[in-house]
């Protein structure tokens, strides 16, 4: 089962922006499709969610904040393992 990261995201800040780019280069760099979600004015997140999930292509899918890494990768495979072995959601 393939695993995708959906980031809801919408911020011209800089510093948010630096902090989407580390977040999805940490996702990226263990091994995860990221996938990054927007909607138009108002910002609601879930629309931002649900915008990302029809692009993704993972049969498991990881909503994660843009400014949030795990600091263990371990969390997210025991995460991914429960979800693969019938978990509905973890």
């Amino acid at each position: 089962m393939t695993v995708s990261v959906v980031v809801p995201f919408a911020s011209d800040d800089p510093t948010r922006r630096r902090a989407r780019d580390y977040v999805r280069a940490w996702w990226e760099s263990n091994g995860f499709e990221v996938v990054e979600g927007s909607c138009d004015e108002p910002w609601r997140k879930a629309v931002a969610v649900a915008d990302a999930v029809r692009r993704s292509d993972g049969e498991i899918l990881v909503v994660a904040d843009a400014d949030v890494v795990i600091n263990d990768p371990f969390v997210i495979d025991e995460a991914v393992a429960a979800v693969r072995d019938q978990a509905p959601w973890v």
